[in-house]
């Protein structure tokens, strides 16, 4: 066990130790003492190892020794001093190394732990911009759909309407077909195979429809001048610039019109009937007897 000195002005110890005398400052010493080295009743440094039993032969080493001075470059050398390697091999600097390893690995660890939280910040951000991204993406498809399904209805709504279209002009079609077909069989017009009607082509319909107007043109031309020469020869006396309507209503009876203007009709036909029949009896050949009517 060491002995216990007086302390110096400058708050430091000494002691003799078996490895060298030297000095250490009170900073150093309040270092050792707070890396557990020192004691905090006395200057004491504690030195790690294991005791054995002291044997009467050999002198037991000291676990203690008294502080002097120790140096800072004794305890803790600086990289340009080169430690001797028998104070390399004690104890204390292999605490002091462990020390300086845990320091850097600390050191290392917050390093990696600030790097771990700036990459976990970065991740959430490209989390939330992702989950951003996503529903961005889900509206508008959201928004496709309902595109979608407006495009669908409407070519749908389109289909539909071309569909009726192609149904009305179909029947208006059938029409006009039968109505040609009746107009040219009332004008004893004959159809022959060249102008039959086909039902899939509607200029071929258009065409005939020309061609039996003309037809019929030049057949009412002929009615109205056949119908002008009986209605001068029936009725003289009257203006004969007549239209063919009026032509026509002159020899149809009305059912509207009384049955008197019926009779006078006829009456008057017949009359015209007699004064031919008396003109023509002057005309027949001497000997002749003539048959009264």
């Amino acid at each position: 066990m060491g002995k216990k000195k007086s302390a110096s002005a400058s708050g430091s110890s000494k002691v003799s130790r078996d490895w060298g005398a030297s000095t250490i400052t009170s900073r150093e010493v309040n270092k050792l003492r707070s890396l557990g080295f020192i004691s905090s009743s006395d200057d004491d440094i504690r030195l790690p190892g294991k005791e054995s039993n002291p044997s009467p032969a050999k002198r037991t080493p000291p676990t203690r020794t008294t502080v002097e001075k120790i140096p800072v470059s004794k305890v803790i050398p600086s990289g340009d001093v080169s430690t001797p390697s028998a104070a390399r091999d004690h104890p204390i600097y292999a605490t002091v190394d462990a020390v300086a390893d845990f320091a850097d690995q600390f050191t290392r660890l917050e390093s990696e732990n600030a790097q771990l939280r700036k990459t976990i910040r970065t991740s959430a951000d490209q989390v939330l911009e992702a989950n951003r991204l996503a529903t961005n993406a889900q509206n508008e498809n959201t928004l496709l759909k309902d595109e979608l399904k407006k495009l669908k209805q409407k070519m749908k709504d389109e289909q539909d309407a071309k569909r009726k279209a192609a149904a009305a002009a179909d029947e208006k079609e059938g029409v006009l077909r039968e109505s040609i077909a009746n107009l040219m069989s009332a004008a004893d017009i004959n159809i022959n195979r060249a102008r039959k009607l086909r039902e899939d082509s509607m200029s071929d319909a258009l065409s005939l429809a020309a061609e039996s107007n003309v037809q019929v043109l030049g057949l009412l031309q002929k009615t109205k001048g056949a119908l002008s020469r009986l209605y001068s020869m029936i009725f003289p006396k009257m203006k004969q610039v007549k239209t063919l309507s009026e032509m026509a209503e002159s020899f149809l009876i009305d059912p509207s019109e009384p049955v008197e203007s019926a009779v006078t009709c006829a009456n008057r036909l017949l009359k015209l009937v007699d004064e031919a029949k008396t003109k023509t009896a002057p005309e027949a050949a001497p000997g002749s007897s003539s048959v009264a009517p």
